[in-house]
């Protein structure tokens, strides 16, 4: 029998190696603002090193995939990223928040990619039509999985109401592009 470690977690296993965020902060308040550069052509190189796929002797066979975290605009304060709406501009999506994720994703070819807790534009990151087909799945390319945060499907119909119950908010999410969904089980 395997003696479980201090460090176990019923939920960080497997072949994801979860990276550091790439995302740009404005505020050294926001959340998870101690895991990033903050600066947008520091995270480019950043992310593009970080994208690809960790193989071994055999490419087909992945060792890990470094999860390029968490699909922009992922900021705010802890205690109101599960329900917040943070609205950006077109200009400002495209030329600040997400040059480091095409980076990543064209130049590093990224495996997987994160999606974020919070809603951005009215829509939440996890169910985004322009985040996650308009940009990731259509003019990038990708062909990889996305995963949400932890919990961030499930604050698609508790957090942001965006949908009415958890099946439509898992539902929307699928069809949006989101592939897999973190989810920590033990119970509040």
């Amino acid at each position: 029998m395997c003696k479980r470690s201090a460090w176990h977690s019923n939920i960080f296993e497997g072949l994801d190696f979860w990276a550091p965020n790439i995302n740009i902060f404005r505020d050294p308040r926001w959340a998870a603002a101690r895991r990033r550069t903050g600066r947008p052509l520091s995270d480019r190189a950043h992310g593009r090193g970080l994208g690809h796929r960790h193989a071994g002797r055999r490419p087909a066979l992945l060792r890990t995939i470094s999860p390029q975290s968490t699909l922009p605009v992922h900021s705010g304060p802890e205690t109101t990223r599960h329900a917040a709406d943070v609205p950006v501009s077109k200009h400002d999506m495209l030329d600040t928040y997400l040059p480091a994720f095409r980076a990543t994703v064209t130049e590093g070819l990224a495996g997987s990619v994160m999606c974020a807790y919070n809603s951005i534009n009215g829509q939440p990151a996890c169910a985004n039509e322009f985040l996650l087909e308009d940009q990731l799945r259509g003019k990038w390319g990708f062909k990889g999985y996305v995963v949400s945060d932890c919990e961030a499907v499930r604050n698609i119909f508790n957090g942001h109401h965006f949908k009415p119950t958890q099946a439509e908010a898992s539902a929307i999410s699928l069809q949006r592009g989101m592939d897999n969904e973190c989810i920590d089980f033990s119970p509040r």
